[in-house]
């Protein structure tokens, strides 16, 4: 198209005199198009036209965002819940100072992927349902920019420093690794619904509490759950992992008595398979706690307990 078009002056061509004719053959084409497309031809011909001149171009995001939406979500009732937190998805972005368009497409993108599975969830009164689906909109985008800002694959938990970043660990597995479990996600999110008033979970997001006399509070109300054996075994590394926390920046805390709670409730179980074990020491390395003092005398307790070790684990 570009070889036949009048508007383009192919006078200096030998193949091209005055004489205009009504059709080209093919040498006069080929010539053209080798006058036009020559890499070195090209660079004689712009070389002297380039402009020095670098523009930054920083998307409106505000202006931006509902086309997006309406273009990269096909879910409507999603597409409604994002247009409907349109500005707290657009504050995330905003206080990282984030304005790659790209990265609003990713979390679109995934939670496109998440949201029927989140939906799907019964769970009476829906209104609890639906703030934990909330919490999970903001998780993905805030865990977009943490992706793609950082431009690498293999980010941990100690990498998501964050404290706007909620933890739901089926949305970082599924970001990162695309590994998308059903059952594991409702599991999960049912499981923090029914948790979220218990004192551990205050006590993770301890910045936000208004006093250290709340913290003590809270910290009285996690011994009686110990003691009523609330919480799963399993939950043990990451209380554990809490408990030095606070002591380190310097509340007072009695840590053997929470162990002492904790090592009653494994005595007493009269069943404990050797999943509960890999699953505590799961956790127990994601805390980076697999040499603490406490979580040794746990592990007796739990070794203790079982009737079967695979020869593997020795």
């Amino acid at each position: 198209m570009l070889a036949l078009n009048k508007k383009i002056n192919f006078d200096k061509l030998s193949t091209d005199d005055n004489t205009k004719k009504e059709k080209l053959d093919k040498e006069q084409l080929t010539e053209r198009i080798h006058y036009l497309f020559s890499a070195k031809d090209l660079y004689a011909k712009t070389k002297e036209k380039t402009i020095m001149l670098t523009i930054n171009y920083n998307p409106n995001f505000e202006d931006l965002y509902d086309t997006i939406v309406e273009k990269y979500c096909r879910n409507e009732q999603l597409q409604k819940r994002l247009l409907k937190y349109k500005s707290t998805i657009l504050d995330i972005f905003k206080q990282k100072k984030h304005t790659n368009i790209r990265t609003l497409i990713f979390g679109i993108i995934s939670l496109e992927k998440l949201y029927p599975i989140l939906t799907s969830i019964s769970y009476t009164p829906r209104k609890y349902l639906n703030k934990e689906i909330y919490n999970c909109l903001k998780s993905t985008f805030t865990l977009a920019i943490k992706i793609k800002s950082k431009h690498i694959n293999n980010l941990n938990y100690d990498n998501i420093t964050d404290s706007q970043y909620i933890d739901n660990s089926f949305i970082f597995e599924f970001m990162l690794y695309h590994h998308l479990d059903e059952n594991k996600i409702k599991e999960n999110l049912i499981y923090k619904i029914k948790h979220k008033n218990l004192a551990f979970n205050k006590l993770q997001y301890y910045s936000y509490l208004k006093s250290d006399e709340e913290v003590y509070f809270y910290l009285k109300q996690l011994y009686n759950e110990l003691t009523s054996s609330i919480y799963p075994i399993k939950e043990y590394p990451s209380i554990i992992s809490r408990l030095l926390k606070l002591k380190s920046i310097g509340f007072t805390i009695d840590l053997k008595i929470y162990q002492n709670c904790m090592i009653d409730k494994i005595d007493s179980e009269e069943n404990i398979s050797f999943d509960i074990l890999e699953n505590f020491n799961k956790n127990a390395r994601i805390y980076n706690i697999t040499s603490n003092t406490y979580i040794k005398n746990l592990k007796k307790s739990i070794l203790n307990k079982l009737t079967y070790l695979p020869q593997a684990f020795f």
